[in-house]
């Protein structure tokens, strides 16, 4: 089951986002994890039928702690759907792979919407001119004309919600009885066992030596997948 990890609940603005200017929130997260989705309050305005796909990504953040790179998750959801009501309302972006975030390390959100234009815009609601900058782990950010290939510091937030698991991360190996377990590079959990004769409990006698990636783990009989 997914958890909240960092959030920012005030929206109170918005801010419109068509072809190639996009929108983002940094932050960061106090708990390292493995980022499935995220959800942001959003709403439309213009012809039916726009503004089409949106996105919204996962992004590594520079120095300055702006976006930055390639995405290192992605979702979409069809922004025709959106509500007109200028309050807004939550739309889940759910990534087909998810991504391991590090504790203390700044990330991005990055949102867009190509296919919209100034008369048929996507908005992300965001923290009142009084409100200012609310969430403590990040800043919102702009890129004008560009794609998000520049990126310029606003100052009020946007309402976003970042979930994830607690999930080991890829790399991680540990050892139970005469199991070998290791997490993958899709961050999913595996296991290793013993392929000796089965012993009168039921488990594996021990044999020849269990190996991974060419290593000796350990004592406990030969390779096998479950």
């Amino acid at each position: 089951m997914a958890t909240l990890y960092e959030n920012n609940a005030s929206g109170t603005s918005n801010s419109g986002w068509w072809a190639e200017d996009w929108g983002a929130q940094t932050f960061t997260p106090a708990i390292s994890h493995k980022c499935t989705h995220v959800i942001l309050r959003l709403y439309r305005t213009g012809t039916p039928g726009t503004p089409g796909n949106i996105a919204a990504s996962i992004r590594s953040t520079d120095g300055d702690g702006l976006p930055t790179g390639a995405d290192l998750a992605y979702g979409t959801t069809d922004g025709d759907t959106l509500t007109t009501n200028t309050d807004g309302a939550q739309r889940q972006f759910t990534f087909s792979i998810p991504i391991n975030l590090d504790a203390g390390t700044t990330y991005a959100i990055v949102l867009r919407a190509p296919a919209g234009d100034v008369n048929s815009q996507l908005h992300w609601k965001q923290s009142s001119t009084n409100e200012a900058s609310v969430y403590p782990g990040g800043s919102s950010a702009e890129s004008f004309g560009d794609s998000g290939i520049t990126w310029a510091f606003i100052v009020r937030d946007y309402h976003f919600e970042e979930w994830g698991t607690l999930g080991l991360t890829t790399g991680w190996i540990w050892i139970e009885g005469k199991r070998f377990y290791y997490i993958d590079e899709f961050g999913t959990e595996r296991f290793l066992v013993s392929a000796g004769a089965p012993s009168q409990s039921g488990e594996a006698e021990e044999g020849a030596d269990v190996t991974y990636g060419g290593e000796v783990v350990t004592k406990d009989g030969s390779v096998v997948y479950t």
